[in-house]
Parts: C-alpha cells; structure tokens; sequence
C-alpha cells in the first residue's frame, strides 16, 4: 500500500507553519509516505498583505510544490493544492487538482459564495473539501455544495471532533461523498500521522482526483476506522 497525505503546509507561503518545504517534505520521505500534497493557505488576508498580484499568489503556491519536487528527485511524489479559505466565515476548503489557469480564471475567488466556486471547480475537474468540519469555528455546509469532507484531520493544537466528523458526514449523505483525511502538518514539533493508502503509488493532481472519485483508497490514521 501507498500513504499520501492530502493535507501539508510549508513556512514559505503560510504564515501559521514554521517548516520549509524541503525540510517537511524530507520529513515525510523518512516516514515512508509515497505522496504529500503541499495544500498552503490560499487566504483573502494574505493576499491583501503581500506585494503579489492575484495571479502572483497563485504562482508562488505552485512554484512551493515544484521547487520542492526537484529537490527531492524523486524520492516522493510532492502534488500541488492548497486550502482555500474565503471572505465572511472561520472555513477552510481544501481543493484538488486545481492548475495555474483555472485559479487565474476566479480572481474574485474571495468573495464568492461557495456553492459558486463549487462549480467553477467541478466544471474544471476539480475537487472541493470541505476542512475539519467539527472544529468549533466552522460552519457545516450543505452537502451539495462541496465534493466531499475532510473526517479525520490530526493536527494535535485544536480539537477536530473526528469521530463526530465521521458521523455527520455520513448522516449528511457522506455515503455517497467524497470522505478525506490529512495530517495538517505545520511544523517540527508535529509527525505526520494520516492520511489515505491505496494500491497504486499517486503522482500527480489529476490521478489524486480520479482515485477520490473511485473511492479506491482507505483512510489511515489514529482514529480512523
């Protein structure tokens, strides 16, 4: 079985991390993970603090991924995602096979509604999860409006409710959702410790997707069950 963990940040490009790309990402070679996907804050108030321009923003989270896939020649496959989060709410969205020109074609990205960015996604391929719905500052959202639910999140300094995340999901129509866990991995003091396995090794943005959406993958982690 192959380990992939659809949930990391790096230093470079959010502000709550305290690790490189290139030291988290040995970390995660170490631990014996095929695949990380680097899903950095893509947030309204860094953009608004930064000298980068929209498409600017979009580049550098790129470029964090690719830069570090070359460092690593190989030894684990680094994908590009990010977390989005939007104007007038506590949620965070985590958003799959996403390129350079389908985030440059929503500028307005912060401001919409998420059901709109939903379908800008989808009409592209692309898939939108909704992050740690059980933490007490998120809303839950209707289950139409997004692809699917992070249940296990394990980053160890806030409480996730996992097991209810599991629950809700699947009381909400989680059955026929897509259900996701991650790390949240941030920094030093925090291992890497969930995420999915499946059968063949994930290389890229677009066989992530494909494999979610086939539900050829088993969630593994404390907790998981």
């Amino acid at each position: 079985m192959y380990k992939t963990d659809l949930h990391c940040h790096t230093s470079e490009l959010s502000l709550c991390s305290s690790e490189s790309a290139a030291d988290t990402v040995k970390r995660y070679v170490d631990l014996g993970y095929t695949s990380v996907v680097i899903t950095n804050h893509f947030t309204h108030g860094d953009l608004k603090h930064s000298d980068l321009s929209y498409e600017e923003y979009v580049d550098r989270h790129f470029e964090v991924a690719e830069n570090v896939a070359k460092l690593v020649e190989g030894r684990i496959n680094v994908i590009p995602g990010i977390e989005l989060n939007v104007k007038h709410t506590g949620n965070d969205y985590l958003v799959f096979g996403a390129t350079r020109e389908v985030l440059y074609a929503i500028p307005n990205i912060f401001d919409m509604p998420i059901y709109e960015i939903h379908d800008h996604l989808s009409a592209n391929g692309c898939l939108l999860i909704q992050a740690h719905p059980m933490r007490f500052e998120v809303t839950l959202v209707r289950p139409h409006w997004v692809d699917g639910y992070e249940v296990l999140n394990t980053h160890v300094n806030h409480p996730n409710h996992n097991d209810i995340a599991m629950l809700v999901a699947k009381s909400i129509g989680g059955e026929g959702k897509i259900l996701t866990a991650g790390s949240d991995h941030h920094d030093a003091e925090q291992t890497p410790s969930s995420g999915i396995m499946t059968d063949v090794p994930i290389t890229d943005a677009a066989q992530l997707v494909s494999i979610l959406k086939s539900g050829k993958y088993h969630i593994f982690g404390p907790e998981a069950h």
